[in-house]
């Protein structure tokens, strides 16, 4: 064991890191992100836990975790690290629905930032308990045939023509999916789309437009759940979400439309910036698209790779519940953590090679794309699943796939993909 002098040293000389990490890398600018290779890599080899002050661009200090060791040690260790103070860095409008309270039933935006991955134990668990059967694995596989045909009627007509592929297929296909999850008519998929991009901006600096998205989206789900209390018995996951109990145990009417947001969201924003930002790893990295006509047992291992290689969800952040030690730093009780999964998803010991993009890359280590712990994504499978569908029917569908234009689009928290345009021919 070190003497105070040792420990003072290696303090001074982890505060100086810091200092100059601080001053290198942005993680709240968005245009960090354009070209952040070298950053992760000196962040990986020089500072890889370290304290970052973005003010006065945000509120508060924060330690960055860019380990992909560290940051499945901050997820899993719920009794350490809380997700209820927020698991998002709230940088527009968004930042007003972060509320640990108890949150009154008409307090929308209130309800809104009450998402699942909020939650702690014991309400964690109770509404992990609730919802268990509900996703369970053989009731998401079952799906495979509706994914099948909805991925199906989107390439349909397609040949020879440019399109752009977010629109005709990247966001109709998890949204389709999850409208008709949830028992709603297939021609909401448009409103649920746009209500949807609106909240999820409105967690972007600046960006306003995520109130009136949330009041005009909440009175269509909450009609719709008063239809399912009146009327129960309907098959759809609105109806379910009404009628599961564990013990006499049930969810409150506002819990129910926090789950019916959160999937709404969730349930199509994660996997429409996998396919889209997917197929642009593809077209942009030689050979890769190859590999997939050459082999489709690929995709499997393809599709990982684009989870690690997007990242949909760049970050998440936790709050310390008590003094503990990360990779040598000493983080006191309510310390903001901002875990990059970006950088996590970049981390050379755990992937070699890791700004190339290689569809046969080895699953030997699963990312952090979808979280990991007690939080891990509820909807993975599904995601999985209708980006494996989708990608396999693009190879075998058409024998040309080229990319006309990508517009970029830039983001913090979340990965945009922007507007990619392709050209999809035989």
């Amino acid at each position: 064991m070190q003497g105070d002098e040792g420990s003072r040293h290696v303090s001074a000389s982890a505060v100086a890191v810091s200092g100059e990490a601080n001053e290198r890398f942005r993680f709240i600018d968005p245009m960090f992100y354009v070209d952040a290779e070298d950053a992760f890599a000196w962040l990986h080899e020089h500072a890889p836990v370290f304290r970052y002050d973005p003010r006065p661009h945000y509120s508060r200090e924060m330690w960055v975790i860019t380990k992909w060791e560290d940051a499945r040690h901050v997820y899993r260790s719920a009794d350490l690290f809380a997700s209820s103070q927020g698991t998002t860095l709230e940088l527009g409008v968004g930042a007003a629905s972060i509320n640990p309270s108890p949150v009154a039933p008409d307090d929308r935006l209130a309800i809104a930032g009450r998402k699942p991955t909020l939650l702690d134990d014991p309400e964690h668990t109770r509404h992990r308990r609730l919802v268990r059967d509900l996703f369970r694995p053989s009731r998401l596989r079952a799906l495979e045939p509706k994914i099948r045909s909805v991925v199906g009627e989107c390439f349909d007509g397609v040949d020879n023509e440019v399109i752009d592929f977010g629109q005709a297929v990247g966001r109709p296909v998890p949204m389709r999916l999850i409208v008709d999850l949830l028992g709603l008519d297939p021609s909401m998929a448009d409103d649920f789309a746009r209500w949807s991009d609106a909240m999820m901006s409105s967690y972007e600096p600046g960006n306003e437009s995520g109130l009136d998205a949330v009041n005009e989206m909440f009175d269509f789900l909450e009609e719709q759940i008063r239809d399912r209390e009146s009327n129960p018995g309907q098959d759809d996951l609105i109806a379910d979400l009404v009628a599961t109990e564990h013990d006499g145990d049930r969810f409150t009417h506002y819990e129910i439309l926090m789950w019916c947001w959160a999937l709404l969201v969730a349930g199509q924003e994660t996997t429409a910036t996998l396919l889209i930002s997917g197929l642009r790893a593809l077209l942009e990295t030689e050979g890769e698209l190859d590999k997939l006509r050459a082999d489709p047992e690929t995709l499997d291992t393809a599709v990982s790779e684009m989870l690690r290689w997007v990242t949909p969800n760049r970050s998440q952040t936790r709050t310390a519940t008590q003094e503990t030690v990360v990779r040598g730093q000493e983080i006191a009780a309510g310390d903001l953590i901002l875990v990059s999964n970006l950088a996590a998803n970049r981390d050379p010991e755990i992937y070699p090679d890791p700004y190339r993009f290689d569809v046969t890359r080895p699953n030997d280590h699963e990312s952090l794309s979808f979280g990991f712990g007690p939080h891990y994504c509820l909807g993975a499978l599904l995601a999985r699943l209708e980006t494996r569908i989708v990608f396999e029917q693009l190879v075998e569908r058409f024998s040309s796939v080229e990319l006309v234009s990508h517009e970029p689009a830039y983001g913090v928290t979340s990965s945009p993909p922007g507007v990619l345009k392709v050209r999809l021919g035989n």
